[in-house]
């Protein structure tokens, strides 16, 4: 191996290295590339540039057609003698028109390690399960 030093020579102010040529070039940055960008983008006349495909008419008209029956069969099933079939068939019915009631979310962004040990320790002696505790409280009124 040739053992000869040299100079270390201060680096360019563009951030290129006077003694190593580069890895890789970006190809993004050239004209060519820019031109070939327009080219591939919007073009006038073109209909649709990308996204959901468009469903095709026929498809369109035949879903139209079985509407009216749906209709009448979830109609149907909403008079069912079946609770669990009746409550989810007014649920479709209904659930476009009702908001979802809210809901409140706590974040706490405060870690601590003890903390994190302290719960890993709990977890592991079984003292945090993931069972919620439901205690029926009893409102006095037997009918």
């Amino acid at each position: 191996m040739d053992t000869e030093t040299r100079e270390r020579l201060p680096r360019n102010p563009n951030g290129n290295s006077p003694h190593y040529k580069p890895v890789a070039f970006d190809q993004r940055k050239t004209e060519a590339h820019a031109a070939h960008c327009r080219a591939v983008g919007f073009q006038p006349g073109h209909k649709r540039m990308g996204g959901r495909k468009p469903i095709p008419e026929e498809i369109k008209m035949h879903l139209g057609e079985m509407v009216e029956d749906a209709l009448v069969r979830l109609h149907e099933l909403m008079y069912s003698e079946k609770d669990a079939v009746a409550l989810a068939a007014v649920d479709k019915v209904i659930s476009p028109f009702v908001p979802k009631a809210a809901r409140k979310i706590e974040i706490s962004h405060e870690h601590s390690v003890s903390d994190l040990l302290q719960r890993v320790n709990d977890k592991r002696a079984g003292l945090i399960t993931n069972v919620i505790d439901v205690i029926p409280e009893d409102d006095g009124d037997d009918i």
